[in-house]
């Protein structure tokens, strides 16, 4: 991401590349500095919005998820599926409604291995609180149809992590990690949160 730097009132300096948009307007506010130019605002947001994975069987992914402990939205149809995250949505949809809606082609290699863990596309991780929630989220998504890739174990870097897969083959690591602080809402950070 690029980093903007601004005069702030006063004739401060500060480095914008760690803070979103949200981050700008608080940091101009506790400045007491007045609007920011529209460039600023040109940058992309440091949020990521939804994760979408093309499935095989809506249903069935949604029963898996379900069973996982999420709750599907409202906004789900026989189609597609949506969960609230922290922060942002899981959705879940057959691979023509999906190209459908982005107009392109989802015709390759990936949506066709739809049977087979896609260890060659994107992994998903979810951080847990305690070693011991590992084991069992693995137990969870293995009663729940999911597939066992990697049994919980410890980590190269001395956490511990395990992997697991969906009906559709979608890898999902999950890690606990005490060295990344993570908050109440389960949010998980590179660095402690402070003030900028």
């Amino acid at each position: 991401m690029p980093s903007h730097r601004r005069v702030l009132s006063g004739g401060g300096h500060r480095s914008f590349d760690r803070l979103g948009v949200d981050g700008l307007a608080c940091v101009a506010a506790r400045e007491g500095g007045g609007p920011f130019p529209l460039e600023v605002f040109k940058v992309m947001r440091h949020t990521i919005s939804f994760i979408s994975l093309p499935v095989a069987d809506v249903a069935r992914s949604r029963r898996f998820y379900e069973a996982m402990g999420l709750e599907a939205s409202s906004r789900s149809r026989p189609e597609a599926a949506f969960f609230q995250m922290n922060g942002l949505v899981l959705a879940i949809a057959d691979p023509k409604t999906m190209a459908d809606g982005l107009g392109v082609s989802m015709g390759g290699s990936k949506s066709k291995r739809i049977s087979s863990t896609r260890v060659d596309g994107v992994v998903l991780s979810h951080n847990v609180r305690r070693e011991d929630e590992v084991d069992e989220l693995l137990a969870r998504a293995k009663a729940a149809g999911g597939r066992i890739e990697k049994p919980a174990g410890t980590a190269l870097w001395g956490g511990r992590t395990g992997c697991f897969a969906d009906p559709d083959g979608h890898l999902w690591e999950v890690v606990f990690n005490d060295a990344m602080p993570m908050d109440a809402m389960g949010n998980v950070f590179l660095e402690a949160p402070g003030v900028w």
